[in-house]
């Protein structure tokens, strides 16, 4: 997860013409494909226990220091086990935020928290490289600072592993959301450039009229990973695509073809651009106001195909 860029955007509600895109993005969808489904979450049970999950690791705490904000997005967030924030419940993993008012988690450096969420990824489970297709089927959350994310990291070959080091080894973000704005879904990429010097980042946002309403009911949100190109879905309508030559000819490194890559799912809280550090009361208040479903990321399955050659 990275600050949102706006580097594209369009809309799913009427047909779009493009002019010219850019040499590194295609300019028309993959070709269609059968898949073969090779792993599949359907979050019937969850095991709140790191030692004893044998299908998800859990990223705990926040790193946040004196005036530095935590996970390297300034979240203002707790990363927690606890079953109030991270649980199955009737075939579904929600991921709630929570205001806590007792018992508040307090980091290394001695920073206290008063909200909680969860972070959780297939990492040192299962891993999966390209010819691959990823979908969640999820519901979203509105209120205030909310971001949750389904997106994934390259899986580290051992401790350390420099290729699997932030930029360098790539981030997939299959979909974002913000509470603000809240009528937008985005799906990005991150990586270096092809001489290793500089961050680059690659976002297409899809804006619908009323979010709050559109992206509280289910929808699917997808990944086509091949070797050659990646492209990203909604609802099964393609929303844009990356090709590896033109990234390549264009400066951008392409870390996606010789790497296993972990899925993530999380929610964070952010709002950029405000001061939370001396008006924090404000979004806590935010927060208790707002109802229950409206701070829960609800994931109804993740489904992970091969393709079929």
């Amino acid at each position: 997860m990275s600050a949102p860029l706006l580097v594209g955007c369009l809309s799913v509600l009427a047909s779009v013409a493009v002019a010219q895109v850019p040499p590194y993005e295609a300019s028309s969808p993959p070709p269609s494909a059968q898949w073969n489904e090779i792993w599949r979450e359907d979050f019937d049970s969850f095991d709140n226990n790191p030692k004893t999950n044998t299908r998800w690791s859990f990223d705990l705490g926040n790193d946040w220091q004196n005036t530095t904000l935590g996970w390297g997005n300034g979240e203002y967030e707790y990363y927690t086990t606890n079953t109030k924030n991270v649980r199955s419940e009737n075939g579904t993993l929600i991921i709630e935020a929570q205001v806590e008012t007792t018992n508040k988690p307090q980091s290394s450096n001695g920073v206290v928290f008063d909200l909680t969420s969860a972070r959780i990824a297939t990492r040192g489970h299962e891993s999966w490289g390209f010819n691959m297709r990823f979908i969640a089927r999820a519901k979203l959350p509105t209120a205030r600072t909310t971001w949750p994310a389904f997106w994934m990291l390259p899986e580290p070959l051992y401790p350390g592993d420099p290729a699997a080091t932030w930029p360098r080894g790539g981030e997939l973000d299959i979909m974002e959301h913000w509470a603000t704005p809240m009528n937008m879904v985005a799906s990005s990429t991150h990586c270096l450039s092809t001489d290793g010097q500089t961050r680059k980042d690659t976002t297409k946002q899809v804006l619908h009229d009323n979010g709050q309403t559109y992206y509280a009911d289910y929808h699917t949100y997808e990944l086509q990973l091949r070797s050659d190109r990646l492209d990203y879905f909604l609802d099964d309508q393609w929303i844009y695509g990356l090709v590896k030559d033109g990234c390549l000819n264009s400066g951008i490194a392409w870390p996606w073809e010789n790497r296993n890559f972990h899925i993530l799912l999380n929610l964070a809280l952010i709002e950029y651009g405000f001061d939370y550090q001396h008006n924090k009361q404000e979004i806590i208040d935010a927060l208790n106001q707002a109802a229950p479903v409206t701070k829960q990321f609800i994931v109804d399955y993740i489904s992970v195909q091969s393709l079929v050659q």
